[in-house]
């Protein structure tokens, strides 16, 4: 800024200088002109009209501000005829300052020196005060940006110890911690990256928690659904064991026993299918939709016609791109759960297939019963059942729904539910990647 200063205020002299010497320029030749024509008609008197000119123009330009002076004397070999410029003092103080311009012009036989000062007090005073104010202004400055220096070191660690003491919490176990980022706005990145990683980790655990969650909820649900019929099976075997019965009630006591060792080997078959998916590799191929909903209809045709179920069909996109065994198991529980919804005769249940954004969307459309929006939350769990009491007599394990969504994931396709009580449900299947039909 020091510097600065000084640049200034020497570009601001050259400037003076520069239009001090046009002025003397322009004077000088004007005064030239006039001499040159002053001469050629020089008559008596001759000294004194020169003066008169000469005053004239001294007159002129005092009232400019300009001190004008000439010198007048007989040509010489050697004088060399130049323009001298130069800073002179006009009092004691600093800041009178004038700029001394002289220059000799040859007019016949004669020199004419021209002195022209011009004063350059009053610019001198607004240069000096310039270049103060400037180097006040760069004190003040150099005095701000060590103070604004200081206060960036002092609170360069403070986000470092934000960043800490909240490491320190979380590692005492209170993960839900967080950096306020107005705090630590300098490192707003490193606190929004540790905030992000404090975050995944919270959501990591919490995941593993749900997912204890889920194991210890499987594995109360499963002895619950086991416990009650193998109570049944050995109830009824013990009672044939100390009963002496007839043997129609023979035949009935070993029905109950068929049944709940059915329902046994179900839950054991369902569990085998889930524990089999898990890692299975599937190899999708194009399955004709028709086809196979041809071979699901004719598996459910006594539940159907029991119920006196319209089943229509709307089918747009005839080939779906799946494993057809998996497509079957997930057609088959869905259009079995949309008939057992359907409480009351005549009944209609719509299966469509249509590509729609490039995707093949499956639906399965019933108006039944309907699932609450809270009974939808928790559909796909295992051994979870809306109503144990179907409308077909059927009994339910709980496990159809889990399978189904296991299938939809090796597909890397979407299940969605939507449904109103008493008015009916859809289940509809995204499935994405589609290969391009021949």
């Amino acid at each position: 800024m020091f510097a600065t200063s000084q640049i200034i205020a020497s570009n601001q002299m050259e400037l003076l200088r520069n239009k001090s010497l046009r002025e003397h320029n322009f004077i000088t030749q004007a005064l030239a002109n006039d001499i040159v024509t002053f001469v050629k008609t020089e008559q008596d008197g001759y000294e004194e009209r020169f003066s008169q000119l000469i005053n004239r123009y001294t007159t002129f330009y005092l009232y400019q501000g300009v001190i004008l002076h000439v010198v007048q004397e007989p040509f010489a070999d050697g004088k060399e005829l130049n323009t001298q410029l130069s800073i002179v003092h006009l009092g004691d103080k600093r800041e009178s300052k004038a700029i001394h311009v002289n220059s000799s012009i040859k007019i016949n036989d004669e020199i004419f020196t021209i002195h022209t000062i011009f004063d350059i007090s009053s610019e001198t005073r607004v240069i000096h005060r310039t270049q103060y104010l400037l180097n006040i202004v760069a004190i003040t400055s150099s005095i701000l940006a060590c103070i604004i220096i200081f206060l960036l070191i002092r609170k360069t660690f403070k986000p470092f110890t934000i960043i800490s003491k909240t490491a320190k919490k979380i590692a005492e176990g209170n993960f839900s911690e967080r950096i306020d980022v107005k705090e630590a706005y300098e490192y707003a990145s490193i606190a929004n990256d540790f905030n992000h990683m404090a975050e995944t980790i919270e959501n990591n655990l919490s995941q593993l928690s749900k997912e204890a969650g889920n194991k210890q909820r499987f594995i109360d649900s499963f002895s619950h659904e086991i416990r009650t019929p193998l109570t049944s099976i050995y109830g009824y075997a013990q009672y044939i064991q100390q009963t002496k019965l007839r043997e129609n009630e023979l035949l009935a006591v070993t029905q109950y026993i068929i049944d709940n060792a059915s329902y046994v080997t179900s839950i054991a078959n369902s569990l085998l299918d889930l524990a089999v998916l898990e890692n299975q590799v599937i190899q999708k191929s194009p399955v004709d939709i028709l086809n196979l909903i041809a071979l699901i209809m004719n598996d459910l045709n006594n539940m159907i016609n029991e119920k006196n179920i319209d089943v229509n069909l709307d089918i747009e996109e005839k080939y779906v791109d799946a494993q057809e065994d998996l497509l079957r198991i997930l057609l088959l529980n869905l259009i079995k759960n949309a008939i057992q919804s359907i409480e009351l005769k005549e009944g209609i249940i719509q299966i469509r297939c249509y590509k729609k954004d490039n995707k093949i969307i499956l639906e399965v459309e019933d108006n039944g019963c309907g699932i609450s929006q809270e009974d939808i939350e928790h559909i796909v769990e295992p051994f979870y059942r809306v109503n144990s009491n179907k409308g077909d007599g059927t009994k339910s394990i709980g496990l159809g729904l889990s399978l189904c969504k296991q299938i939809v994931s090796l597909h890397d396709a979407i299940i969605t539910f939507n449904s109103v009580v008493s008015e009916g449900s859809v289940v509809r299947i995204t499935f994405y990647q589609q290969i391009d039909r021949y």
